[in-house]
């Protein structure tokens, strides 16, 4: 079978797609994938790292209110259309999948017209702008939160299937982790990251902490920044002789799957991805939502998981170096803590998201039942 599948921008568009891609060359390595997204978007290294073709096209997003900016957008779209109907007339998918973000638009609208079946995946619990449009073409519509499910009422069919997660993630061993990064038994250790492009608020807040708090003996830390940020929280994390050898700086965690299964916390903001992630790994976190995200969906996101005492929440109101190095220090003096959180993460999880995707696909879509 050929597989096209779009999705991209930010991490929480392309790991999941990764993800989707990842099972169905599992379960049969004769499926052909290719990837369509942008230059622009994380999807350029991303999807090459895991191993596949992709291909671009010209994109660019919808402002949500009215603004001139959207004429330039209505430009690049129909411009990222035929690019796409270029690419699909060479490739002849048998389905095209989209998980979000704006290069899916013209390229499952281009699949659509070319009679290709199209299948789209929703991680928010509020709709994002592409997938509200595409979702009328759409043959199935997977959502992860059942709140959503009235979004896509114009989609063929609708499955609450929860967020796909890269098999690495779901096998991944905290002692093998633990054991790949040098670390002691009884070390704690911390992974930060405030997103895949990074939060110069989230950074500024942690290199504050870092600074002007004792950490040296009390954990270990791989802080991520994101890409534009690095060289400026690098250079003052490295500046401190007290934190080397302590705190780990760099643009991105490619292998976080690893940093993940051997953390005792994580410091992160609250995407739906992010959060699929804890949970599945039962992953106790400190979550500091984006407030710059629609409908406030992140802090709907981390108080859901709050509320079976899986997670801290702070707010970027809440949030100064100070209160988060309390939480931080607290969480490291009572273990039983972590423990019980780790717990709770782990039973709000859906592991098997990406075989429901793969077996209704073959179902709805092919009118086959696989094994």
């Amino acid at each position: 079978m050929r597989i096209l599948i779009t999705g991209g921008g930010t991490a929480g568009h392309i790991n999941p797609a990764i993800a989707i891609a990842n099972l169905f060359k599992l379960k049969d390595n004769r499926h052909e994938i290719l990837f369509v997204g942008t230059q622009k978007g994380l999807e350029k290294d991303l999807v090459p790292r895991a191993g596949y073709d992709i291909k671009f096209i010209h994109a660019k997003g919808f402002m949500r209110k009215l603004s001139l900016k959207n004429l330039s957008a209505v430009t690049q779209f129909f411009k990222g259309y035929r690019e796409a109907s270029k690419i699909i007339k060479e490739f002849k998918p048998d389905i095209a999948i989209g998980t979000g973000g704006y290069v899916a638009g013209a390229v499952l609208y281009s699949a659509h017209r070319h009679r290709v079946p199209v299948v789209i995946h929703e991680s928010n619990a509020f709709a994002g702008v592409t997938n509200r449009f595409i979702s009328r073409f759409a043959k199935l519509a997977y959502v992860n939160f059942e709140n959503t499910i009235n979004t896509f009422d114009k989609a063929g069919k609708v499955i609450v299937s929860g967020n796909p997660l890269k098999e690495g993630l779901l096998n991944a061993n905290r002692d093998e982790a633990r054991k790949e990064l040098n670390l002691k038994p009884q070390e704690i250790y911390i992974v930060a990251m405030g997103g895949s492009r990074g939060s110069e608020t989230m950074n500024q807040c942690i290199v504050d902490m870092l600074n002007s708090n004792p950490v040296k003996g009390k954990f270990k830390m791989i802080f991520a920044t994101g890409e534009a940020d690095y060289p400026k929280r690098s250079s003052l994390v490295n500046s401190n002789p007290d934190l080397s050898g302590v705190v780990s700086t760099v643009p991105y965690i490619y292998n976080v799957e690893t940093h993940y299964a051997a953390a005792d916390l994580v410091i992160c903001r609250a995407g739906a991805m992010t959060c699929s992630e804890m949970c599945a790994m039962g992953k106790a976190s400190i979550m500091i939502p984006s407030p710059y995200v629609t409908e406030n969906h992140q802090e709907h996101n981390a108080r859901a998981i709050e509320e079976h005492e899986a997670c801290f929440v702070i707010t970027e109101k809440q949030l100064t170096f100070q209160s988060l190095y309390e939480k931080v220090s607290y969480l490291i003096e009572n273990p039983d803590r972590i423990k019980k959180m780790s717990m709770n993460a782990k039973k709000l999880g859906k592991p098997d998201a990406g075989e429901i995707i793969y077996q209704s696909i073959y179902k709805y879509i092919f009118n086959k039942k696989v094994l």
